[in-house]
């Protein structure tokens, strides 16, 4: 099927936003690739441990094991590295940092408790004191594991050291700056279609779901666990973003499906909530930690998007709609990276798992936002279509005039304005001898003619736009007026009428003859003052029409020259 101009535009936006995202990823990779005065410690050599007495060289990075603490010792410190940074990682290790006898940095445990998974997005961070160079060095990996992977250790600059773990972290960076912008321009999107009259939920449920996935990202990054303050609010904050990210996006099927299948993702989007409010206050009241109530969320969170990929199943049975078809490959996409994601979490103890699920939720909502597009492109064109439709009925292609039906429309919404109008004026012409031009001089003469008793009727009342008045064309050779508190009186528009026929009848008509008109009004107010019905004010306008076109042809149409009947 061929992509409307709303689709190819929308996905031209997505196209340059990510464009966008890369260029900015770059430039912030080429502004922190400066590595003046950042020196990574992992020569061999460099690092040794002792054993037995004897002195073990150790390159980094490297894993080790066994089950008993570990010391690394490095004795390529000198006094001239004193006031530079060192930064090692293996927090979730037990890591101590010594200098000799004295103690640089030691993890202590904040208000926030964390797991060995969030230590491990840590790293330690000394300022190397005057006495640099004058002792070893020492990394103490206090609480060994069955697999502990050190990386090298780096000494530099503050900005340097910045700048290395920057670049370290610019996947998940770039990933969580994509979905704000994502998530903004979903924003807009459900502003902008709410504005046009063609109001979209589901951009509004995407845009919860990447705002607060991206809160979560960037609350959870070690950048602002290391260096941010009020670490311990920033890690309540992702733990609850965490747990709620899922609600927009059950409300997001539930807006997909058919009403009968909505109770399944309302019930889980409940279940949500409703366990983000329970661990709240389980901490709150009886001092229960988040990160031990963990599990009860990713079960249920995995729980949902089962039951969302079964639910989708069902309605694509039922209809097989294309759109819910991408709806399901999405939920499955999120899915397989969620699994991932938590084996890399408990089974590994892995701490990058972030970025995994990072990339899963990119991808789940760049394959949802290519079936929503698809979806929002049909209906503006079904709604154009239909616009285009519903124009072509009020409108008469001929005169402009608007049709019968958007008169009938307009009488029904004048009879319920009634009380706060004076009145209104509902006036009935008649084009006379329109079937014998057509006969006698063809039907391009007939719409000639059409066409200008149109502009006669229309030039007769040229203060319209001032008082409400709306011309229609009834049937082929039948107009109407309608003026709502009409100022001057019919009498006077007559004339007018008159005399607009009159001068359009002077000019040179060739053989199609001359315009004749007849007319026939009523009011909305009766002469007592009690307001019509709309079956009323038609009939008795009809009925004044009838009984002068009745005397025209008794009369014997004798309005040669072209003129009104009145």
């Amino acid at each position: 099927m061929k992509k409307s101009s709303f689709a190819r535009a929308a996905e031209a936006a997505l196209i340059a936003l990510a464009l966008c995202v890369m260029a900015v990823l770059v430039f912030s990779v080429q502004l922190l690739s400066e590595e003046s005065g950042l020196a990574a410690l992992s020569a061999v050599g460099g690092w040794y441990r002792v054993e037995d007495g004897e002195r073990i060289s150790v390159a980094l990075p490297d894993v080790f094991g066994g089950g008993a603490p570990v010391a690394l010792c490095t004795d390529e410190l000198t006094a001239a590295d004193a006031g530079r940074v060192f930064s090692a990682r293996g927090v979730q290790y037990g890591l101590e940092i010594w200098l000799g006898d004295k103690l640089l940095y030691r993890y202590e445990p904040t208000a926030f408790p964390r797991n060995r998974q969030m230590m491990g997005k840590l790293w330690a961070e000394v300022l190397l004191p005057e006495e640099t160079g004058s002792a070893p060095l020492c990394l103490r990996l206090t609480d060994p594991d069955a697999h502990m992977r050190l990386s090298a250790p780096v000494v530099g600059s503050l900005s340097a050291v910045t700048g290395y773990h920057l670049r370290r972290l610019s996947v998940s960076a770039v990933l969580t700056l994509f979905m704000l912008a994502i998530g903004v321009l979903s924003l807009v999107a459900f502003v902008y279609m709410g504005h046009k009259r063609l109001p979209e939920r589901r951009f509004l449920d995407a845009a919860a779901f990447l705002l607060l996935c991206s809160l979560w990202s960037w609350t959870d990054s070690g950048l602002l666990q290391v260096y941010g303050s009020h670490v311990a609010s920033l890690s309540m904050v992702s733990f609850f973003a965490f747990m709620l990210m899922g609600v927009p996006m059950l409300h997001f099927v539930a807006n997909t499906v058919r009403p009968s299948l909505r109770r399944a993702p309302r019930v889980c989007a409940l279940l949500l909530a409703a366990n983000a409010l329970a661990q709240g206050v389980a901490q709150l009241a009886f001092g229960f930690r988040l990160i031990d109530m963990l599990p009860v969320t990713h079960v249920l969170m995995a729980v949902s998007v089962g039951a969302m990929m079964a639910v989708l199943q069902r309605e694509y049975a039922a209809g097989h709609d294309r759109n819910v078809r991408v709806c399901r490959m999405a939920f499955i996409m999120l899915g397989s990276f969620s699994m991932a994601a938590l084996a890399l979490y408990w089974a590994c103890h892995i701490y990058w798992y972030d970025v995994v699920y990072q990339t899963g939720i990119v991808l789940f909502i760049l394959i949802v936002f290519h079936g929503l597009i698809g979806q929002v492109s049909d209906d503006v064109h079904f709604r154009v279509e239909q616009s285009v439709s519903q124009r072509m009925a009020m409108q008469d292609g001929m005169t402009d005039f608007r049709s019968a039906q958007a008169l009938e429309k307009k009488l029904a919404a004048l009879h319920q304005r009634a009380p706060e109008l004076s009145n209104a004026a509902l006036v009935y012409v008649h084009l006379l001898d329109l079937k014998d031009i057509n006969d006698l001089h063809g039907m391009k003469a007939g719409d000639e003619a059409v066409v200008a008793a149109a502009q006669c009727i229309s030039g007769a009342f040229p203060d319209h736009a001032a008082w409400e008045t709306s011309f229609y064309r009834v049937s082929g050779d039948e107009f109407a007026v309608v003026q709502v508190n009409p100022i001057l009186p019919l009498e006077t528009l007559e004339a007018k009428l008159h005399e607009s026929a009159l001068r359009l009848n002077r000019r040179d008509r060739g053989t199609s003859g001359a315009l004749r008109l007849v007319c026939g009004y009523s009011f909305l107010r009766a002469p007592d003052g009690e307001t019509q019905t709309v079956s009323d004010w038609k009939e008795s306008a009809n009925a004044m029409l009838q009984d002068r076109l009745s005397s025209e042809k008794n009369w014997g149409g004798g309005l040669t020259h072209g003129d009104v009947q009145f």
